[in-house]
């Protein structure tokens, strides 16, 4: 197996260096810049394009940590998607729980690393919205400047809610189908679960992993990927 380490550096401008005696390469990206601006994400792809190059490459490890280490797995994973290299298996590492180590069990920690390294890959449904971006972690639609959500919201078939709510919250899911969602109530939370969920409204704003869009949409939906991706996991 060969594999690289692709690193979320918290320093402006990543190093690129190499192992000795068989061990991994190593890049880094400056994880603040790539969600800056849609400019700064030329980084990933000009370092992913480097990555990618070995052709023996099978696996990339995602070394994520700052505020939103979700977010920078979700934009390596559209990297992948978007290139049609869904057959490179990816390991995550991180510090803390997130809502993505949570959703597929990961560890994190000192058991990360290794686990990343060495444990199987397990083909895992993969989901996106309509914009392209990946979803590893946590989805939310909301209402704009803190109002309530106003539309409606189905998954599958099913409806959540029509005329307004506080927002509703989706998570990748495993296994089949691919996806939950939720509305944002305080208690007695009923997760639906399917292919998709949809929302329609007047003015959605949407999060994805911690990320919030700058601007609101009339409709988002978070869906299954026709081609899943090979994640790490137990």
């Amino acid at each position: 197996m060969s594999l690289a380490v692709l690193r979320a550096s918290p320093e402006e401008g990543g190093d690129e260096t190499h192992g000795n005696g068989g061990s991994p390469r190593r890049l880094d990206v400056d994880a603040e810049r790539v969600f800056s601006s849609r400019n700064e994400r030329g980084e990933l792809k000009e370092v992913m394009g480097t990555i990618l190059a070995d052709e023996s490459l099978t696996r990339v490890v995602v070394a994520a940590g700052g505020g939103d280490p979700d977010a920078f797995l979700a934009a390596v994973l559209a990297r992948l998607m978007a290139i049609e290299r869904l057959d490179v298996e990816i390991g995550y590492v991180t510090h803390t729980t997130t809502p993505a180590t949570e959703n597929y069990s990961l560890p994190v920690g000192e058991q990360a690393a290794a686990f990343a390294v060495s444990a199987p890959a397990v083909s895992t449904p993969l989901i996106r919205d309509d914009t392209g971006a990946a979803l590893v972690g946590i989805g939310h639609h909301r209402g704009r400047d803190g109002h309530k959500l106003e539309g409606e919201g189905i998954v599958d078939d099913t409806r959540l809610f029509a005329g307004e709510t506080a927002g509703v919250t989706v998570r990748p899911t495993p296994q089949a189908p691919g996806v939950r969602a939720s509305l944002d109530r305080r208690w007695r939370r009923r997760w639906v679960a399917g292919r998709a969920a949809q929302t329609g409204g007047p003015a959605i704003v949407v999060v994805r992993d911690g990320v919030v869009a700058p601007k609101t949409v009339r409709r988002s939906t978070f869906y299954r990927h026709h081609d899943d991706w090979k994640l790490v996991r137990p």
